[in-house]
């Protein structure tokens, strides 16, 4: 099964509500890893950088169950 890394910042706001903001796919972890180390030092992104997260992905694959996250 083909994997890629996708990767997204998300920041907690006010009554639960959550930031999400999707950077992009990868098709490998190093990449992606770069790419936040990259994004670490953009606006909106630099007061927050422990806010980072990789995600590895299936293509092709259908999900079991598809569930809303809670805010982190």
């Amino acid at each position: 099964m083909k994997k890629v890394y996708m990767v997204y910042h998300e920041i907690k706001m006010s009554r639960g509500i959550c930031n999400y903001k999707l950077i992009g796919f990868y098709s490998t972890k190093e990449k992606a890893k770069k790419i936040v180390k990259k994004y670490r030092t953009f606006e909106g992104f630099k007061d927050f950088p422990k806010e980072f997260h990789i995600k590895t992905v299936s293509i092709d694959k259908l999900p079991k169950k598809l569930k809303r996250k809670k805010c982190v």
